[in-house]
């Protein structure tokens, strides 16, 4: 070991004693640690801390050193003002601001500016109660490095309530460690797990511990009997020597016998005496103190009988802080004064106040005078700096008024041309009305033919004959491009297979029921867009009463872009109800000149075009960004250069806007043909988190807020190809509210090679959006892979499972013995096996059944025998059940894939997932169950019912894990505890049907999303085990419970059948769906009223109340028997109900009434 170190002198002892004992182990501990980042909690005057920086500065090491304090003082320091940091920095700043920095803060504050396992050495000296050292401690703990020492001061002070050496006596039990008795103290703590290589003897070998402490305390109390002595030594030598002197000169200089002494009895205090001073004297000088001192409140005044004058001096020797405060420089400090005019009978009267210094103080003093003179130079340079840049701009000012008289003249000529110009264009204006007149007759006219034209057309394409030449046509379409056919149809037999692949051909010869009504389905949109316009003028009037009228930005980006379909993309930004937008155009540095001609053409029409011309190829994300970065708009927008915006578009997302401020917006899209046809519409459900993991269904058009993209950061370049996908999963992680606007505002043209024309024909957008979503998993640290489903644009996000609980499966039965044994054989082949099984026998009375059950080992059969009520029956099983998850089965169910519930479980582990739900198929692969929609049929009905297991569905959605409304309770998982808050399925209201999708509108309610997943297959052999039939009653609860959101199902969308389960398209339902919401909001206000005598009546009021019921729960009666359909509605309603047969499913309901409503006349 290195003793030497011990015997350096310390450069800084104020008069805070308490650490200068151990001021010999901080240059030890420096040269041995070696940190590479020191930190002091609590340096008060500096003395420790200088020690450490003092030892070092002379190492030349690169440690990085930290004080943090308040510079306050504390309950135990006591309290002080600014001077004792303002004494402190200026000495430190000259010495070690290259390496040491001052953090004036809390200890707590200043903890979060440290990495985790950064500091090597911390000193904790702050506040000395044992909460507070041991809040300190555990604070920075986790901030020490393998390396780290920690000391503690104070440790053997005992007094009042310091409480250091209780906490060092607990936590030197936890770690190697050493201490020092002397100087209050001094606990050394190796809290690292590698203590530095030079101080392991002191912690493993006694001896050297005991020669480290001993040596130190020798040279620790020799440096304090310094301190005593010298203090001392000061105060005798101040007391024998302290005098103030006035000095006369008569002539020949100032001497000492001309001279007078006034003795100074005290350490500090005030000088107040007179003089009286020669007749020949000619000038004065008084040495006011012979010793480093501080003299303030400095004065002279020379009296006579008439008056008194005070006298001006100038000094030397002293440097002056104030008007009147001085620290002298060295021990001989002069104050020179001139001679008064008149000094017959006069007295010198001196006056100060003197404070003694130390050497130290005043270099201390001077450190801050030339800090401040440094200070005073540079602010001097800012001012000269800042004179001559305004100087200079009063020039530039000068010539710019110049420049703008010239240019005001110009612009006066300019105007009266403009003038000219306006009158002539006048007069044009007057002479093209009648034309415009004439044209807009012809238009109407033609319109008209337009419109008799397809009528005839649709007609035509319904004919078999039509439909046979599409066939052909198609067939032609192949054989005319077959290389790029077989491309299509090898790519497709490589991620779909054969099978697949034939039936995605067959649907491309043969032209469907949709693909028959395409034309239908263009004219709907067309005629949609031509009411927008013919109305614009009365759609911009209550423009102007919004509250909100945000500027949209919309970006688009260019590259060689075809100029006819860049024209049309401009163009109908410009047909736009809502004005208020700008059009920012970035161009990647185009080469094809048709290209740059018509970008010149466009940004000369509108003066809300914005042009950004690129300076090389940056690429779709960095052009876009481009644009992004100049965009002033409250709300941003794209719009690819090749596509076409709806002229509402706009309209509507800002009216959406209104009272919302939603974040992010979305509209419904459809393709625009090669041919010019509207086709291919995407009507999508609200938003759904899970379908989007699994697609981006939500481009096109999007609307963000400003404020969103600021914080979520711009488009990435490494996701090129699906860029906009990779930014719409980072802005719904943190953006809300999300508003869907369910119309068509964007048409997406179909563009050979595009993704809009086929996906397949761009497999590095595939990847990109793949690897999109694999980056949201890590965003979100959900543990799983991203797989493709052989759909391109669509992936699979299979979850890991974060633990694996216990899951209780539940079915009920009944006999049918075959059901059972086939369920429970299937089970077995699960991959999972933390699961039981219990059985609910709702009364089984055959033998086999009996025996069966009975030989059952691997599942808890419990007997219920009550009329079947499905609910009622899993209330109680759940009672039995000890898994933390519940899966509800029907007893016809048989498992396909045996990994089913570890997909299940892993989506439903998810903290904001209520319910989940499977693919259910019929024994001849049709499906069944994929998912609930609300409102068809009038209650609920199933997604893509009845199609084939290889179908992928609507946009392909069958291969996607979505959210629903609901999923069937013949195979849902949901957390037991999710079960319990909404207190489970309804046995009162609905015994037999649609308690499935009651409990998920309930779990919904309570803002759980339902899943539904269809990589968790499985067989249902429906209607086997029991039958169909509906009950009314649970008809008319479901429709009163919900009856609004039946009808909008938010995870469907109000362009899509309610009427059949096969997701098509239904453009009048809308319509329809209005005019029943307004029949049925005036049946319920008006019902009593219509019908006679019923109030007077209990029996009658109950038959009409039942008949009310049927019309809700029946949607067949609705749509004969409404206000909107017949005027004497009410009077054909209640003649149905009076004739009705046994045949019609509501007689069980109505028959006991039919004699009353015989009796009632309705006219």
């Amino acid at each position: 070991m290195d003793w030497k170190v011990l015997a350096i002198k310390p450069e800084r002892m104020t008069d805070v004693v308490s650490w200068h004992g151990h001021l010999p182990f901080a240059f030890f501990c420096i040269d041995h640690v070696c940190p590479r980042v020191f930190v002091e909690l609590g340096t008060h005057r500096g003395d420790s801390y200088s020690a450490f920086c003092q030892r070092i500065a002379e190492r030349g090491l690169s440690t990085a050193c930290y004080a943090v304090d308040t510079w306050q003082g504390d309950e135990q320091a006591g309290f002080y003002d600014d001077a004792i940091y303002q004494e402190w920095k200026p000495y430190h700043d000259v010495r070690y601001a290259s390496f040491s920095t001052l953090l004036r803060m809390t200890f707590d504050e200043a903890v979060n500016r440290f990495e985790d396992g950064s500091i090597d050495l911390l000193h904790i000296d702050g506040l000395h109660t044992y909460e507070a050292v041991s809040h300190d401690f555990m604070t920075w703990l986790p901030k020490m490095s393998e390396r780290g020492i920690v000391l503690f001061h104070d440790t053997a002070v005992h007094d009042s309530d310091f409480g250091v050496w209780r906490f060092w006596e607990e936590v030197s039990e936890k770690y190697p460690h050493f201490a020092f008795e002397h100087s209050n103290g001094l606990g050394v703590l190796a809290v690292g797990s590698m203590i530095p290589e030079a101080m392991r003897p002191l912690f493993d070998d006694s001896r050297e511990r005991e020669t480290l402490l001993d040596l130190g305390t020798q040279f620790g109390k020799q440096w304090l009997a310094i301190d005593a002595f010298q203090e001392e030594q000061r105060r005798q030598e101040l007391a024998s020597t302290m005098k103030c002197q006035v000095y006369w000169d008569r002539g020949e200089g100032f001497s000492e016998q001309d001279h007078y002494v006034y003795p100074l009895y005290e350490k500090q205090g005030r000088i107040e005496y007179a003089v009286a001073i020669p007749t020949s004297c000619k000038r004065l000088r008084v040495d006011l103190v012979d010793f480093l001192s501080r003299v303030s409140e400095v004065s002279f005044t020379w009296r006579s009988e008439q008056d008194e004058v005070p006298l001006s001096y100038h000094v030397l020797g002293a440097l002056r802080l104030d008007d009147d405060t001085y620290v002298t420089l060295h021990d001989d400090p002069q104050w020179h004064l001139p001679m008064v005019p008149n000094q017959v009978g006069g007295q010198l009267v001196v006056s100060c106040t003197y404070e003694p210094l130390t050497a130290y103080e005043v270099g201390v003093v001077m450190d801050q005078q030339r800090v401040r003179h440094e200070e005073l130079q540079t602010l001097l340079m800012r001012v000269e700096s800042e004179k001559e840049a305004a100087l200079a701009k009063v020039q530039t000012l000068v010539m710019q008024e110049a420049s703008l008289r010239a240019q005001n003249q110009q612009l006066d000529e300019s105007w009266k041309k403009e003038q000219a110009l306006h009158e002539m264009t006048k007069q044009k204006l007057a002479a093209s009305s009648e034309k415009i007149e004439t044209l807009t007759r012809r238009w109407q006219e033609a319109q008209a033919q337009w419109q008799m034209a397809q009528a005839m057309i649709m007609a035509m394409r319904s004919t078999k004959g039509w439909r046979a030449l599409e066939a052909m046509r198609r067939a032609r379409g192949f054989a005319r491009h077959p290389y790029q056919s077989y491309r299509k149809v090898e790519a497709s037999v490589s991620q779909l297979g054969w099978s697949t692949t034939l039936q995605r051909v067959a649907g491309k010869l043969v032209a469907s029921h949709e693909e028959a009504s395409m034309l239908t389905y263009d004219a709907f949109v067309r005629q949609e867009e031509a009411k927008y316009l013919a109305d614009i003028d009365a759609l911009r009037e209550p423009i102007a009463t919004w509250e909100d009228r945000p500027l949209v930005s919309v970006i688009m980006p260019t590259y060689n872009s075809k100029a006819s379909w860049l024209e049309e993309a401009v163009a109908s930004l410009q047909a736009q109800i809502y004005p208020y937008f700008e059009l920012v155009i970035t161009d990647d540095h185009s080469t094809k000149e048709e290209t740059i001609e018509a970008l010149t053409r466009l940004c000369a029409l509108d003066d809300r075009i914005v042009f950004v011309a690129g300076k090389g190829n940056q690429g779709i994300s960095g052009n876009t960004n481009a644009g992004l970065a100049v965009a002033k708009g409250e709300l941003i927008t794209f719009l690819d250069h090749d596509d076409l915006l709806a002229p509402q578009a706009l309209y509507e997302m800002v009216k959406a806007y209104q009272g919302k401020a939603f974040a992010i917006a979305y509209s419904d899209e459809d393709k625009l043909s090669e041919d010019g046809v509207y086709e291919d519409a995407f009507f999508k459900p609200d938003y759904s988190p899970d379908y989007l993991l699994s697609c981006n269904y939500i481009n096109h058009v999007t609307v963000y807020r400003k404020d969103v993209l600021d914080r979520v950061g711009l488009l990435r370049s490494a996701f090129d190809g699906a860029q906009d996908y990779d930014l719409l999963l980072r802005a719904t992680e943190i953006a809300s509210p999300i508003v869907h606007v369910p119309q068509i505002l964007y048409h997406w043209r179909k563009v050979p090679g595009s993704t809009a024309a086929s996906f397949d024909a761009k497999s590095y957008a595939q990847d990109a959006g793949q690897k999109a979503v694999k980056e949201a998993l890590l965003r979100r640290q959900t543990p799983g892979v991203v797989l493709d489903t052989g759909y391109p644009g669509h992936y699979r996000v299979r979850r890991e499972l974060i633990d694996h609980p216990k899951v209780s499966i539940i079915i009920p039965m009944k006999d049918k013995v075959e059901l059972i044994r086939q369920c429970m054989e299937s089970l077995r082949r699960s991959t999972y096996d933390q699961y039981e099984v219990i059985i609910v026998d709702n009364g089984s009375e055959q033998e086999e059944t009996l025996t069966y059950l009975a030989s059952l080992t691997d599942a808890k059969v419990v007997r219920y025998a009550i009329p079947f009520n499905y609910s009622r029956l899993n209330n109680w099983a759940v009672k039995e059940a000890t898994g933390d998850y519940l899966v509800f089965l029907n007893n016809d169910i048989e498992v396909i894939t045996p990994d089913w519930l570890e997909e299940m479980l892993a989506i439903g582990q998810r903290e904001e997932v209520g319910v989940v739900g499977a693919r259910l198929l019929y024994p001849d692969e049709r499906i069944q169950h994929a998912g609930i929609i609300l409102g068809i049929g009038g209650v609920a009905g199933h997604f893509h019912k009845y199609a084939n297991r290889r179908f992928n569905g609507y946009f392909s959605s069958l291969a996607d894990i979505r959210n629903f409304s609901a999923v069937t309770g013949a195979c849902m998982l949901m957390r037991k505890s999710v079960f319990v808050e909404v207190g489970g399925f309804n046995e009162e209201d609905l015994a037999v049907a649609f308690n499935d999708v009651d409990l998920c509108l309930r779990i919904r309610e309570k803002g759980y999303l339902c899943v539904a997943t269809p990589y968790a297959e499985l067989y249902h052999h429906e209607s086997i085990s029991r039958g169909g039939d509906l009950n009314l009653r649970e008809v008319y609860y479901m429709q009163k419970r919900y009856g609004e959101l039946l009808e909008n199902d938010p995870y469907y969308n109000v362009h899509l059948t309610l009427d059949h389960e096969n997701h098509a398209i239904d453009l009048t339902r809308f319509m329809r769906q209005r005019e029943r919401v307004q029949d049925r909001a005036l049946i319920f206000a008006n019902w009593a009223s219509w019908i006679p005598q019923q109030e007077e009546d209990a029996q009658i009021k109950q038959a009409v109340e039942q008949l009310r019921m049927q019309w809700i729960a029946r949607k067949d009666l609705q749509k004969v028997f409404a206000p909107s359909v017949r005027e004497d509605w009410l009077q054909g309603l209640w003649q149905w109900a009076t004739n009705l047969d046994e045949q019609d499913s509501s007689y069980t309901y109505l028959q006991s009434y039919q004699p009353i409503y015989q009796k009632i006349n309705i006219e």
